[in-house]
């Protein structure tokens, strides 16, 4: 028999060796069960603050790709043009005020004749809780009216709605012709009468939602979302002919152009080359021989020269 079976017990040694080590494990247990819930909550957190950064995104995003503006005929006065697209801010982050025309407008059935042109404006208000901004979007499906109205719409106006609360950050920075980025858009100005950006890039942070006091202050996260404005200035002018003769000089070009049996007349060398590779471009050859080459030199890829007038 040993001598620990004699004695028929632990020594107190052996039971503060035990006590240790299990302290020293459920310690490093415990703080892996922090570190775990603490890293679950901020994704958790994020994944919130993405979905409502997205959300705020997309609208935006889809307002701005259908904005639409009509060029100021020279003999018009610019106060009675009421077509505006206007972008204002208070720094040189961007715009964080916007007020435009879009083409984005779904027709409500049998609210009798619609356009779907609406009027949409986007500006930051103080937050009615005292934290933040809260971010609203204005509406109004009617085509501007003159005279020109520069004025943001308030917050109790009709049609203007809470798009997201407790705002850190929202602007709108727009790109010009040049490449450039500007901070700000008048289309109304000299400088940029007439005219949209070619492109945008649009920037939100949310504050968090709860604040823990024994950690410093966290930095809201910025999201960014770039796009294209899709549409054109309208020039209404020259959409309706003002110009006189424009749509017989437009004839006569069509006219004069080298059609594709001129074309071929002019290149049968490289005609000829391209028919032993692919035989089945004769009959197309044929089937378009009336028409003006350069409407079709993108889909019949022949190294033709002199077909270009």
């Amino acid at each position: 028999m040993t001598r620990r079976a004699q004695r028929g017990g632990f020594t107190l040694l052996e039971m503060l060796v035990v006590v240790l080590l299990s302290g020293i494990v459920l310690t490093f247990a415990t703080n892996f069960y922090l570190d775990l819930a603490h890293a679950s909550q901020e994704a958790l957190h994020r994944g919130v603050g993405l979905r409502r950064a997205t959300s705020v995104l997309d609208r935006v995003a889809r307002d701005l790709e259908a904005a639409t503006l009509v060029k100021k005929p020279d003999a018009l006065d610019p106060l009675e043009h009421p077509w505006l697209f206007l972008a204002e801010g208070r720094g040189r982050d961007g715009a964080d005020r916007l007020r435009f025309q879009a083409r984005n407008h779904r027709p409500r059935a049998g609210a009798g004749h619609e356009s779907d042109l609406v009027e949409i404006a986007y500006f930051l208000s103080a937050s009615e809780t005292g934290e933040g901004f809260d971010l609203l979007r204005f509406a109004s499906a009617r085509p501007p009216l003159a005279p020109l109205d520069r004025n943001f719409p308030r917050r109790d106006d009709p049609g203007v709605e809470l798009l997201a609360a407790h705002v850190a950050h929202f602007s709108v920075r727009l790109q010009d012709a040049d490449g450039a980025w500007q901070s700000a858009w008048d289309s109304w100005s000299p400088a940029q009468s007439s005219s949209l950006p070619l492109a945008a890039e649009v920037r939100v942070a949310f504050l968090p939602d709860e604040q823990n006091l024994d950690q410093p202050p966290v930095e809201p996260e910025l999201f960014e979302r770039p796009l294209v404005l899709a549409l054109d200035p309208l020039d209404l002018e020259k959409a309706l002919g003002a110009e006189e003769g424009a749509d017989d000089e437009e004839d006569e070009e069509d006219l004069a152009c080298v059609t594709v049996a001129e074309c071929v007349a002019r290149n049968p060398d490289a005609v000829e080359a391209y028919k032993a590779q692919f035989p089945d471009i004769e009959a197309i050859l044929e089937s378009i021989s009336g028409q003006c080459w350069k409407e079709h030199a993108a889909s019949v890829p022949v190294a033709v020269s002199n077909c270009d007038e």
